[in-house]
């Protein structure tokens, strides 16, 4: 992550993280992104990666995403 920090630093970007504890913040993290207009999002959707309910709300983003998985 602190790499991750420092790349978009040096690329006058800013980087934002949040975890989500559910389904329903997971989904309300979408929306506030979404509506306010960032960049691009890294998605990790953890436990909620085969809910048909977040599948349909990242079909419906109007913003690029890249799906990333922690396999830590």
């Amino acid at each position: 992550m602190r790499q991750l920090l420092a790349h978009a630093g040096r690329a006058g970007k800013t980087l934002a993280v949040r975890g989500c504890a559910s389904e329903r913040e997971l989904l309300q993290a979408l929306a506030q992104a979404d509506q306010a207009g960032v960049e691009m999002l890294l998605l990790d959707p953890g436990a909620c990666s085969d809910s048909a309910v977040t599948a349909d709300a990242v079909a419906h983003l109007r913003r690029p995403y890249v799906e990333v998985h922690d396999d830590a």
